[in-house]
């Protein structure tokens, strides 16, 4: 081989080789479905790519472990897809990660760019399922007033962040409407009264019964699967002849401004001496 032609040979190879890296490290993946398919590590190495791109540095894996969860597995999916709409899935990809990012975390969250934190906000009051037949807009309302307050109990609207279990939540332990539950019962117990209470349908007002009742239990440590039977059997009581509780003077007599722990309080006392009596 000459020197010209193994000039041209090597400049070939080089060209070849640099083309092979640009394929390998540009995103070209078309959907969900395809991005899903690709090996893991492939998966997180574009994600890390990605965060860079917007001068994020990843301090720890399981960051990238919950942003590829959303991605790939988790039903809060439709949520970053219905912020982003648009047939581009690279460009929806390089809106959903930064977003995820800044929603991961309170320290995340509070460090965010301005436009990154409007973003975050919006998945964080979005992603979150509500259970009840009404309420749902003061819900979202009350989790934005929660994230302005940046109060203690912030640490409930992050909920694929852990300090003990870091690796779990990051691949959904508290993706689940059990735990979506509970933020519900919380947003009531803050912001919604027995007037709010009395636009639920029966079974939804025994639904909060023991949702509201389990929680109290869990934070007791008082919760075992028998006394979470009774607990519901209460509730299924309620349901059944809410309209006959509702005329009884202990909540004909109650305000319509009083919370809904003070509710709930009161429908436990009644139920609890109805199923005594019998």
């Amino acid at each position: 081989m000459n020197c010209i032609t193994k000039n041209i040979f090597l400049s070939i190879t080089y060209l070849l080789i640099s083309f092979s890296f640009f394929a390998c490290s540009n995103f070209s993946y078309k959907s969900r479905g395809e991005f899903k398919a690709e090996k893991e590590e492939i998966r997180h190495e574009k994600i890390i790519s990605i965060l860079e791109k917007n001068d994020i540095k990843v301090d720890n894996k399981f960051q990238v472990i919950y942003i590829d969860y959303i991605l790939t597995k988790s039903d809060r999916y439709s949520t970053v897809e219905k912020q982003f709409p648009t047939p581009d899935f690279k460009e929806f990809i390089e809106k959903a990660i930064p977003t995820l990012y800044y929603a991961y975390s309170l320290d995340n969250y509070k460090n965010a760019p301005s436009q990154w934190k409007q973003e975050a906000e919006k998945f964080i009051i979005n992603h979150i399922p509500y259970f009840f037949n009404f309420g749902e807009k003061k819900f979202r309302e009350s989790i934005a007033k929660d994230l302005e307050k940046e109060g203690s109990e912030l640490f409930l609207l992050f909920t694929f962040y852990s300090e003990d279990n870091p690796e779990e939540a990051a691949l959904g332990s508290k993706d689940n409407d059990n735990s979506y539950s509970l933020l519900s019962v919380h947003a009531w117990d803050k912001y919604f009264t027995f007037n709010d209470f009395k636009n639920l349908n029966p079974e939804q007002q025994g639904k909060l019964f023991l949702d509201e009742i389990t929680m109290k239990l869990i934070q007791n440590r008082d919760w075992d699967e028998k006394i979470d039977e009774s607990i519901r059997l209460l509730s299924r009581a309620w349901s059944d002849r809410s309209r006959f509780y509702l005329s009884q003077p202990q909540f004909t007599e109650l305000s319509n401004t009083a919370p809904t722990n003070v509710v709930v309080m009161t429908m436990m006392s009644m139920l609890s001496k109805k199923n005594n009596s019998k």
